[in-house]
């Protein structure tokens, strides 16, 4: 009698049984041990190995009620990467349920949302107001976001929110230092001094309050900045708008940027086919390890192609065999039992045949192997038991 056959498990069981298992990871040194970041707490970026570097978890980046700033050049990934956060709550069963608040005051996105991440995420976004607008002024933005973490205390229900961008938020009084000098040049009297600043003490005096109630709900923020370049720098030095506070009360904070366009020959001409992406991680509550140069892959047809780049870490890491160019075929035999084939072709292999739990594990294992050898070059005796 052939064997039967087991229900393979969604990826939502796989999570959830993760979660509830006790994960430990053995110090070598003494008789401490190191607990890993509960899965539970841990929301995945959409990209694997940047999850790895957050977190030291390939499925997990963001930790559940904290504030988080995504810093970046145009055409790097920003909307990308928010996208396939709220994405990936979709698939997470602590917050599948949230409510996702995509506060586009740059109206910036025009994406098929259903098309690129799915019914279930296209239907839980929603607008931060009531009726559907966006917030304009830090002033609206913080009022609209206090009323959330109300709702959320209340209700028990959390939220994902996201505000693109910060750089366009004006204030009530810097639209009222306009206006007077506006009226003040028709009069052809002289205009007051300058303003900008009223923004930044609004968002430095008001945000703390906000961030110290969103761990009673899990719930998280992603405020997004223009990257800028720092004036008067004698080095050219990446920055942002908006006040040091965006930095103070993040837990992570990424800095993202544009290494280099991608183009493949197709039909005769080079035709564009993403961009790939590098991002520093610039603060990290979570691990306390900053990173630079942290690879990421977006696809114009489908956002961040987590495949590609987990198959790119796991060659460059020599825990896969080959594949130190796109074409050079990769033997992956370590971890699919497979023949030799192009990335593409691997790609395609785990996609068609549902083995992202097994990249994932690989990545995770190639981690740990990284780690384990980091902790020899400095062995130290417990001197707190």
């Amino acid at each position: 009698m052939p064997p039967k056959k087991t229900k393979k498990k969604s990826i939502e069981e796989e999570i959830e049984e993760r979660v509830n298992e006790e994960v430990e990871i053995l110090d070598d040194i003494g008789d401490n041990k190191k607990k890993a970041q509960d899965l539970n707490n841990l929301l995945s970026c959409g990209d694997a190995v940047l999850n790895l570097h957050l977190t030291g978890n390939a499925r997990g980046a963001f930790l559940a009620g904290s504030s988080n700033h995504l810093v970046g050049a145009s055409s790097a990934g920003k909307t990308w990467l928010s996208y396939s956060i709220m994405a990936e709550s979709s698939l997470h069963p602590r917050f599948k349920d949230f409510d996702l608040i995509y506060d586009d005051q740059e109206d910036g996105s025009q994406f098929d949302i259903e098309y690129y991440f799915g019914k279930s995420t296209a239907e839980r976004i929603q607008a931060p107001n009531e009726d559907g607008s966006m917030s304009t002024t830090v002033e609206q933005f913080m009022d609209s976001l206090e009323r959330r973490v109300r709702i959320a205390k209340e209700t028990g229900k959390g939220f994902l929110w996201f505000l693109d961008s910060f750089d366009a938020l004006r204030s009530e009084a810097d639209i009222s230092k306009m206006e007077d000098n506006m009226k003040a040049r028709e009069a052809g009297k002289q205009t007051g001094g300058t303003f900008a600043m009223s923004k930044q003490k609004e968002g430095a005096q008001r945000y703390g309050h906000i961030v110290d109630r969103l761990k009673e709900t899990g719930s998280m923020v992603f405020l997004i900045s223009q990257q800028k370049e720092k004036i008067g720098s004698m080095v050219p030095t990446k920055t942002w708008s908006g006040g040091v506070w965006l930095k103070f009360y993040s837990t992570i904070q990424l800095f993202l940027d544009v290494k280099e366009k991608i183009y493949k020959t197709i039909k005769g001409k080079k035709r564009n086919l993403g961009t790939k992406s590098k991002v520093n991680i610039t603060k990290n509550r979570i691990t306390g390890i900053e990173h630079k140069n942290v690879p990421m892959i977006i696809n114009n047809k489908f956002g961040v192609d987590l495949l590609l780049n987990a198959i790119d870490y796991l060659c460059e890491e020599s825990y896969w065999g080959g594949g130190k160019t796109d074409s050079a075929k990769v033997d992956s035999s370590v971890t699919f039992k497979t023949e030799p084939m192009t990335k593409e072709k691997l790609a395609q292999y785990i996609d068609e045949n549902d083995k992202y739990e097994e990249l994932f594990d690989a990545m995770q294992n190639c981690h740990n192997e990284i780690e384990d050898e980091i902790e020899k070059r400095t062995v130290r005796s417990k001197r707190y038991k």
